[in-house]
């Protein structure tokens, strides 16, 4: 009987035997993990022994990012896939009116990017940023789809 016991464990003691090799498995890989020299002599910090980590200080308050300058910028092209994608055109007369056949009629007349919304220049400007494309610089007298008045 004393015989069948031993090769029998129960599962309390088998859970025990493979939590604790499971621990001493996963701390032998860290060493061996951790690119230091193998045959380092120092003991590793226990996590009792090391520091508390210090609070991290507060991150200055961020400056208001500048206007992005027409120089700086680069000119969308017509040819960029968003831009096509939008019917986006440097001048709002060469608009494909059988795509965009709503921009032909008198209500869209005085649709274009320096008086949209997402125009990030002043009405006078000749180009500058849009948010739909990313900030690149769209001609004042441009247009494309996703126009959208400014408020009065």
């Amino acid at each position: 009987m004393a015989e069948q016991d031993n090769k029998h464990i129960g599962r309390r003691q088998f859970i025990r035997i493979a939590g604790v090799s499971v621990v001493g498995a996963s701390l032998t890989g860290l060493a061996a993990c951790s690119g230091g020299d193998s045959t380092s002599s120092a003991p590793a910090p226990k996590p009792q022994d090391a520091a508390p980590p210090k609070p991290a200080a507060p991150a200055p308050a961020a400056a208001p990012a500048p206007a992005a300058a027409p120089t700086a910028a680069v000119r969308i092209s017509e040819d960029d896939p968003q831009a096509k994608a939008l019917g986006y055109k440097h001048n709002a007369a060469e608009v494909d009116l059988t795509r965009y056949p709503a921009r032909g009629e008198a209500a869209a007349a005085n649709q274009y990017c320096n008086n949209c919304l997402l125009f990030q220049g002043e009405e006078s400007d000749e180009w500058a940023p849009c948010t739909i494309f990313g900030n690149k610089l769209v001609a004042g007298k441009g247009w494309c789809a996703t126009y959208a008045p400014k408020a009065s």
